[in-house]
């Protein structure tokens, strides 16, 4: 585990470097979009969706 950070917030140590890299990540995922599409489709089993009582 070596460098983990343990000073009391347990595993959200590395949160921010994580939230650090989220631009570039985003960034990929909207050029995914651009070149691939949005997705369709039915939506997948299990799945209840934002509104599961609609």
């Amino acid at each position: 585990m070596g460098d983990r950070d343990t000073t009391g917030d347990g595993l959200l140590g590395g949160f921010q470097e994580f939230v650090g890299h989220r631009g570039p990540v985003e960034h990929f995922g909207r050029q995914l979009t651009l070149s691939i599409g949005e997705v369709t489709g039915a939506p997948s089993p299990g799945w209840l969706g934002p509104h599961p009582g609609k």
